[in-house]
């Protein structure tokens, strides 16, 4: 990560990097990147596996890294299939040219379950994103 102070001492990410570099040279460093990468973990949804998925019975150290790998791929979710009311209001709002206003005071009028599923979603990645700022979608 390569990050920035302001006149405040707040830390700005400039870039992340692919590969990125951990280490910490002083205690400022710790403070900075152990903060982000909590909040990174929390904003992604990271969770622990239950010991009992990993624990290996056998004890042996093949099989118990067969079983962490077993344990820690993502879980891929189900393709959403939009249900008809959900295909009607969403070519209603991709072909219809709405002043942005009007836009904005409709659409939430009638919520189908597809639009309750990404408010939620939504919801959850805002409450977990810790020290991070969102800047996308912007508020209006």
């Amino acid at each position: 990560f390569d990050v920035m102070l302001d006149e405040n001492l707040k830390p700005w990410i400039l870039e992340v990097n692919i590969s990125p570099s951990l280490h910490s040279n002083s205690p400022l460093d710790v403070s900075i990147k152990g903060q982000m990468v909590r909040d990174a973990l929390n904003l992604a949804g990271f969770q622990l596996p239950n010991a009992e998925d990993v624990a290996s019975p056998s004890g042996s150290a093949s099989s118990s890294t067969t079983s962490l790998n077993t344990v820690m791929k993502e879980k891929t979710k189900p393709p959403v299939e939009l249900l008809t009311a959900e295909k009607a209001k969403k070519a209603y709002y991709l072909t219809q040219k709405l002043p942005e206003q009007e836009f904005c005071s409709t659409i939430l009028d009638v919520l189908t379950p597809d639009d309750v599923r990404v408010l939620i979603e939504t919801e959850d990645e805002y409450a977990r994103r810790g020290q991070f700022e969102r800047v996308f979608p912007s508020r209006f």
